[in-house]
């Protein structure tokens, strides 16, 4: 309840949202460090009023200590399907990226595994452009354009390398126990590899 009323308060009320935004933003991520679990509440009330709150919400979760923060499944999914299917330069979309920015992943193998699929695919959505057109042309751009801005594509398709090189995909990045085994048996790492030979892919 204290959750609620300080967020519709400060965040999207607009009469009282410029005067208080910003003590409730520090109340908030203050309650959010002794209770993370607050952090989920706060993401389906931003998802519910986002027309109301707008950019406010990147201010927000900027100053949430979102790696204290174990989202569920609904938190992950919806966190997802703003980074799938809203355009680079939406409010939702930026919030997705600074969300996944900042969860401390771990050593939590299969969730870095979805999230970096989920990732991979929308940079594959969104950076379409930035690979059928030129990349080169746009690399003269930036050299030789000082006040150069990029564009909300590029913008995210740096982000989506940067968090692909964080998240723990390598066998040798996971648990000390599991790099371990992968070292007394260098066979295991080929496991989840495919078969160079199948039908699947000689025919694609």
């Amino acid at each position: 309840v204290v959750v609620n009323n300080i967020f519709e308060a400060t965040f999207v009320n607009e009469g009282t949202r410029e005067a208080l935004s910003r003590n409730g933003r520090d109340l908030l991520a203050t309650i959010a460090a002794k209770h993370p679990l607050s952090i989920s509440y706060l993401l389906t009330a931003t998802q519910e009023w986002i027309s109301n709150v707008g950019g406010m919400a990147l201010y927000l979760f900027r100053a949430l200590p979102l790696e204290l923060w174990e989202p569920g499944n609904d938190d992950v999914t919806c966190v997802s399907l703003w980074l799938l299917f809203m355009p680079a330069a939406s409010v939702e979309n930026q919030l997705a990226r600074i969300i996944f920015s900042k969860l401390n992943w771990g050593e939590n193998e299969t969730e870095c595994q979805l999230v970096a699929l989920t990732v991979l695919e929308a940079h594959i959505k969104i950076c379409r452009d930035l690979y059928s057109g030129s990349l080169l042309t746009e690399g003269v751009k930036q050299v030789t354009s000082v006040m150069y801005s990029p564009s909300p594509e590029q913008m995210f398709f740096n982000w989506s390398w940067e968090l692909l090189i964080r998240l723990r995909l390598h066998r040798l990045d996971q648990p000390k126990a599991q790099v371990q085994a992968a070292l007394a048996s260098p066979s295991s790492l080929l496991v989840d590899m495919p078969d160079p030979t199948s039908a699947a892919i000689t025919q694609a």
